[in-house]
Parts: C-alpha cells; structure tokens; sequence
C-alpha cells in the first residue's frame, strides 16, 4: 500500500509539473502567438495592388521614389531630413540640393540625387525585394560619380526593414573604409519614426493641400505596410522557433497541440456535467461523438424527437434546436422560439432547424447561462413541445 501511494504521489508530481512547464510555455508565446495574430492583414484596397504584381520589383519603387522627387521638388528636403536621421554623421546640407536631378539608372545607379550646380550628390541603392549584391557595386558607384566631380554625402542602401546584409567580400580594405563614413541603411517600413514611411512620406503627405497628391502618398504608404506584413510574419515565427529550440519547450509545445485537439471532447463532456441534475424537459444529456445532446420525445401521435445539440468547434459553439426527421411542413420549432420570445436569438438554417452561435472561448460563459434559461422557458412552456 505504502509503494503504491508513493507511486501514485510521484506521477502526481510529475503530472503538476508537466502542466507547470505547459502553462509557462503559454506565458512565453503568448506575446509572440498575440504579435503574429495581430499582424495577419486584410489585403488593402488599393489602385497599384490592382494593377499587376510588379509593387513586388525593386525597379518599381525606384521609379515611385524618382517620381515623387522629380515632380515635388519641395519634397527634398524631407527626403534628406529622412537620411539624415538614420545616423550620427554630419547631417547633409539641405543647401546643396535646390536645384536638383533625379536620375535613374545613370552607370547602373538605380536612384541618383545631384545638384548639377553645388556637385553634391546621394547615392541610393534599392534593395527593397531583398536582391543581392553584385561585386564591388557600391565602389563602382561611388568612383563613377567622383569622376564626374560630384562630392557623394551618402549613400542609402534601403531595404524593405533596413536590416538587409552588405556583402562586402569583394571590397578592398581602402573601399571598406573609405564607403564606411557614408553608408546608412535605410528602412521602407519597420514601424518606427524614421522609416520611410514616417519620416519622408507622412511629412510629404501631410504638407500638401492637393487631394490627388495626398491620394498618391497614402496609397503608396499602405502598399509599403502590407509588403511588410510578410517579413514581420517572418521574423514572429523566427523567435518561435528559437523558443521551440529548447527541449522542454518543444515538448510543452506537443502536449498543447494534443490537449487542444483533445478540448473540444473535454467542453462536451464539460457540458454534460453540468446539466447533468438540471436538464427539464428534456433528458439528461449524453455525449455522442464529442456532441452533447438534450433529448425530449414527443407525447403526441408523431412521436418525434426534439432536440438541444452544442457543436463545439475551435472559435465556436453552436447551439441548435431543432426536431430529427421532422416530415412535416411546419415549423414547430420557429413556432416554440416565437411563443417563448426567442425567435430573434436563433438563426433558421432549415424548417425545425435553427442555431444560436456563441464565440469561444469569449463567451463560454455566457452559453452556459443562456442554455440554462432556455431549458427553464421550455419547461414552462412544456406543452408547446407536443404541439
């Protein structure tokens, strides 16, 4: 006796702690888990995602940013204060940029910036789909310009969050350390104040009076939010799998997966519980395949049986009353929800089969009461059932 209580106490412990270790994995992706839910987005609606799927092409962006430099020239100047707070270098002299070009592709340079007057210029380099490096790309840009008489007070290397990697392998130490005082990377969308998006276009959006140009900048800004949706999904699942690294959290992670598809059996059974002793008119209720059911058979000549059913699903539960094989064209059902005031509670999905939704787990609750007020209006109501 004393070995198997001893027994029975250890697998006690060992099962308190297994749920101990399961609770806090919950502790730890909760804030992940909530994150990524957070983040799924609904596709904007939106006239450049409607055209075709070239907002996926660097060449596309470049062209955007040229565009909006080229026609808006006051728009400059947000455009430096944006590179300019992307690091702690001497700030770039709006000064040398009033009379400004905006070329594309000039020596392969996918965005150019340059006073033809003051011979400063801006390098930018898009990489905004994540493309790689070529050997020696940024030398090559900066020597082409330096031979042409240009000062270059920066070069953006910009990216869809800012983080992408520099493959500096076919530079020479001189290039490293001669490009190392100009580089700043820059980030189209990452959520913070000095993206892109926060510090170039809303400044440009918000200084114009013209309905079209504001038009322009707010579609672009939601284009730019829901490419980023993606790679913010990316990273999410990435600090999930650190977490599923670890041993005991992975193997926490498996026994959530079995309780979860293991809950809905435990609602139902949950469900019959707790109707077990209050269940009038109808007869306690019974749990057939992971379905609790209230059953009440008619005393009348059809001799039918009317029925309570909750379907628990994973985000619901749904509560249908309704009579098995009716073979009948009236509607006792809606005729019963009518006399008891409930018709507006149910939604008919046929004659004598209607359902009441609840969500889960929001309001598990509040199905528990509703069911038991809606037992109780039937049993004052009994006679209604023979009809």
């Amino acid at each position: 006796m004393n070995i198997n209580f001893s027994v029975l106490k250890t697998m006690t412990l060992l099962e308190k702690n297994h749920l101990n270790q399961v609770m806090g994995l919950l502790s730890v992706a909760a804030p992940i888990t909530s994150d990524f839910r957070n983040r799924t987005s609904v596709k904007p609606f939106n006239i450049i995602l409607a055209a075709s799927d070239i907002y996926y092409y660097e060449n596309y962006h470049s062209d955007i940013m040229a565009y909006i430099l080229n026609n808006k020239k006051n728009t400059i100047k947000h455009f430096i204060n944006f590179i300019n707070n992307l690091s702690d270098m001497t700030n770039i002299n709006v000064n040398n940029y009033s009379n400004t070009e905006v070329d594309r592709e000039e020596n392969k340079i996918d965005i150019l910036i340059k006073d033809t007057i003051t011979k400063h210029c801006i390098i930018i380099e898009n990489k905004i789909n994540n493309a790689g490096d070529m050997p020696k790309q940024l030398p090559r840009y900066y020597d082409s310009v330096k031979k042409q008489g240009y000062t270059v007070d920066r070069i953006l290397y910009y990216s869809l969050d800012g983080k992408k990697h520099l493959d500096k392998s076919t530079w020479t130490e001189k290039e490293r350390l001669e490009l190392k005082k100009l580089i700043v990377f820059g980030a189209a969308a990452d959520e913070s104040k000095n993206d892109f998006i926060n510090a170039f276009l809303v400044p440009c959006m918000n200084n114009t009076d013209d309905e079209q140009e504001k038009s322009f900048y707010c579609q672009y800004i939601n284009l730019l939010k829901y490419l980023r949706r993606n790679q913010m999904d990316h990273e999410l699942m990435k600090k999930f799998y650190g977490e599923m690294l670890k041993e005991e959290q992975y193997s926490s992670a498996l026994s959530i997966r079995d309780m979860l598809g293991d809950l809905p059996e435990c609602r139902s059974n949950l469900i019959r519980d707790y109707f077990s002793n209050k269940h009038t008119p109808f007869k306690e209720p019974y749990v057939f395949k992971k379905v609790p059911i209230f059953d009440y058979y008619m005393t009348n000549a059809s001799k039918k049986r009317i029925r309570i059913e909750i379907w628990n699903e994973e985000k619901r539960m749904l509560v249908y009353f309704w009579i098995e094989d009716p073979n009948t064209k009236t509607d006792l059902i809606k005729t019963i929800l009518c006399k008891i005031g409930e018709e507006k509670s149910f939604t008919k999905e046929e004659i004598n089969k209607y359902v009441k939704i609840f969500e889960f787990p929001a309001e598990d609750g509040q199905m528990y009461k509703y069911l038991e007020k809606f037992l109780a209006l039937l049993d004052k109501n009994r006679d209604l059932l023979n009809a």
